[in-house]
């Protein structure tokens, strides 16, 4: 769990990675959307920054963290 303090700390990450899925949905405009991929990418991405120092960029590493993550996740549902 992260203090209220270490949460507030994190809010422009926060608020960036929403920022840049917002982004991403505007620029698909017109396309299908799959809002739950969008949403899980950016939690995905914040919880990277907040406990590694840095967001996932699209690639090869980005996309094998959030396969585990998400093969984590789902065991746990």
């Amino acid at each position: 769990m992260q203090s209220a303090a270490n949460l507030e700390a994190f809010c422009g990450l926060r608020r960036s990675e929403v920022l840049k899925s917002i982004e991403s949905v505007r620029r698909m405009a017109g396309k299908a959307v799959d809002v739950g991929e969008i949403a899980f990418t950016t939690v995905v991405s914040m919880i990277s920054g907040m406990f590694w120092g840095g967001t996932l960029e699209p690639g090869q590493a980005a996309e094998r963290l959030e396969g585990e993550f998400r093969s984590a996740a789902f065991k746990l549902t």
